[in-house]
């Protein structure tokens, strides 16, 4: 009954008299990044609803609420943040958006801005009753009622929930596991492309306090969709370790988690032992070529003696040069001396005897 009450509320807040569809919980998301006083917040929030083409007017609505008062506020959205706002509106394919966006261009604003908004006018194809009038969405009012509902609607997040998220989830697939997270981050992180370097993109932190951290990115190619990247536990693993993320079958995702582990210096003895293990078991495998390179790296900044065997095994007997390489560079960093050396399996005979 809350959780009706509530968008009921939101409804007359924003649309008084107009029966509109509620929010899903991912547009609520992005609702509140539209909302928040940083550029880049609500930069990615127009490019998720343009590249999803979320036709919702509730979000829609706020979108050019927001682009229009810093139209005529002037406030700190850039440019280019304004223009994936006319994008995003564009997106929707809605009339009720015309004379809003014809009004800006009558307005000073940047080139850039007018050259968005115009191809955005070309896309408002649908007929609609209702007309946007700038003014009509108290934005402080509307993050506060998004705000309730989110806490309103919010399923118990549990640890086996949290371990259930795999790396390649979608963020709906999160949302349906753990419901919504606490705090929502934007971070940027690097990839690097042949001729071009070093190229920063977005990401969204959703961050479920003490169960971890999930870092997703905007997978254009494959599935149009935010999809999580990373997994990082707050928590020590004590679930079965066939269910431990390193011994998961996805490269992507070992990779994922050896260099989260890196980032946070956060391995455990369990981890550097199951990285051991798996170096042992697939050092011929070239699928996890990569991620196990980064595994040996862990390993070497361990600075841990224990692991001098398996870089040496690694070394001698992989058929695999990139994994080679690293296993000798982190040999290196690793010293000699009078150590007991993990050796196959012993991470499995250790949770016997435990």
């Amino acid at each position: 009954m809350k959780k009706i009450l509530v968008w009921v509320t939101l409804s007359l807040v924003l649309f008084a008299g107009q029966k509109v569809n509620a929010m899903d919980r991912e547009e609520q998301l992005y609702a509140e990044l539209l909302m928040r006083d940083n550029t880049l917040h609500v930069k990615v929030a127009a490019q998720s609803i343009y590249n999803k083409k979320i036709e919702n007017i509730e979000l829609v609505d706020i979108a050019a609420e927001v682009l229009g008062q810093s139209v005529m506020q002037g406030n700190s959205l850039n440019t280019d943040t304004q223009a994936w706002l006319a994008k995003a509106i564009g997106a929707s394919g809605n009339q009720r958006y015309t004379n809003f966006l014809n009004k800006i261009l009558d307005l000073d604003v940047t080139s850039k801005l007018k050259k968005y908004v115009k191809k955005s006018l070309k896309h408002l194809v649908n007929k609609s009753d209702t007309e946007f009038i700038l003014g009509q969405i108290n934005l402080a009012s509307a993050s506060s009622v998004i705000n309730k509902n989110q806490l309103v609607s919010k399923p118990v997040a549990t640890q086996d929930s949290f371990n259930s998220v795999h790396t390649g989830d979608t963020i709906n697939q999160v949302f349906g596991k753990l419901g919504n997270p606490d705090n929502i981050e934007v971070v940027f992180g690097t990839k690097r492309q042949h001729w071009v370097g070093d190229v920063s993109y977005s990401m969204l932190k959703l961050v479920y306090k003490e169960l971890g951290k999930l870092n997703l990115y905007f997978s254009l190619k494959s599935q149009n969709d935010w999809v999580v990247r990373q997994v990082l536990s707050d928590n020590p693993f004590d679930g079965q370790l066939s269910q431990h993320p390193m011994m998961d079958e996805s490269p992507l995702m070992v990779r994922s988690y050896i260099k989260g582990l890196i980032q946070q210096t956060s391995a455990t003895e369990l981890d550097r032992d199951l990285i051991a293990e798996r170096l042992y078991r697939d050092l011929n495998n070239e699928d996890f070529a990569d991620a196990l390179s980064w595994g040996c790296k862990l390993l070497g900044l361990s600075g841990n003696g224990r692991y001098r065997s398996v870089l040496e095994s690694t070394i001698e007997n992989s058929t695999l040069r990139k994994l080679k390489k690293y296993a000798k560079k982190s040999l290196k960093k690793i010293p000699q001396g009078d150590v007991k050396q993990y050796q196959q399996g012993n991470v499995y005979k250790k949770l016997s005897a435990d």
